[in-house]
């Protein structure tokens, strides 16, 4: 059974920071009124500096699309929750 403690543990591990500037990237703009928005590498391949591919787990994997978020979507979805989870299992 995947616990909360474990979900925990692996989004530490595979923090948003790990991933910013390479598939995650903050960008009001491009997400328009959604609070994230997902793209194709085609689509943004000028407009952002995206890489071809990244390392995850001692694994090269090739990136085929991208997320722009809001900091309000990040907040929300990731800050958030990840804080009241480390209150949770680091009293």
């Amino acid at each position: 059974k995947i616990t909360s403690e474990i979900v925990y543990k692996l989004c530490l591990t595979l923090s948003p920071d790990e991933f910013e500037d390479k598939v995650f990237f903050e960008s009001d703009a491009m997400c328009g009124s959604s609070g994230n928005n997902f793209f194709e590498i085609s689509q943004v391949q000028n407009r952002l500096g995206v890489v071809g591919s990244i390392l995850i787990a001692g694994r090269t994997r090739r990136v085929t699309s991208i997320m722009t978020y809001k900091m309000s979507w990040m907040r929300t979805n990731y800050f958030g929750p990840m804080s009241r989870l480390a209150d949770r299992f680091n009293p």
